[in-house]
């Protein structure tokens, strides 16, 4: 028991005893490598208990469901476009084969769902159109209707339809002639949204 005495001192209580004990346990390398498993363990645990929270409150009982968040589309930006009677001159390059638009007249051009809207297209081409018609694409449906010439020659000539507006076109909105000829045909619009 002497050597335990401190030089000059008195002898450690069974208190000091049993803490030196614990920490001579630890420092050691057993200790030092229990603590450190210890470490992993909790480290690991953490690590899929976050990955899963359902383990989570399956562990503790917990019957707390995090807020279901709604998300808020983002709105749609519809094009404003004028109202009335519109007149549109087409030019082509010389690669457009068929039938040439020359002159497309609207109106209106922002018809009201059940409204009849008139299309007014002059065309020219070398041969004779033999089809004319236009594809209304609008935001949710493609309707076909014919144009029928109405002056001058099917080689230069004005062609007319007039139709009741489907549906709404808020967001789609292409008037799509297709013309048809035997030396080619056309089929392009004006894309107004």
């Amino acid at each position: 028991m002497a050597e335990n005495v401190p030089i000059g001192g008195t002898p450690p209580t069974p208190i000091e005893q049993e803490k030196s004990s614990f920490l001579d346990t630890v420092a050691s390398p057993f200790g030092i490598i229990t603590l450190f498993v210890l470490l992993l363990i909790f480290s690991i645990a953490a690590y899929f208990l976050a990955r899963n929270p359902t383990m989570l409150q399956k562990i503790t009982g917990s019957l707390t469901v995090a807020p279901t968040v709604t998300p808020i589309p983002t709105p749609r930006y519809s094009k404003p476009l004028p109202a009335g009677k519109q007149i549109y001159k087409i030019s082509h390059g010389s690669g457009v084969k068929g039938p040439k638009l020359q002159e497309v007249t609207i109106e209106p051009l922002t018809p009201a769902v059940g409204e009849t809207q008139t299309v007014t297209a002059t065309i020219k081409h070398e041969s004779p159109v033999t089809e004319a018609s236009l594809i209304l694409e609008s935001d949710t449906q493609t309707n076909t209707f014919p144009l029928k010439l109405i002056s001058g020659t099917t080689t230069d000539g004005t062609w007319q339809g007039s139709w009741q507006m489907p549906e709404a076109y808020l967001y789609n909105y292409f008037l799509k002639f297709s013309l048809k000829s035997a030396t080619g045909d056309y089929n392009d619009g004006l894309k107004l949204r």
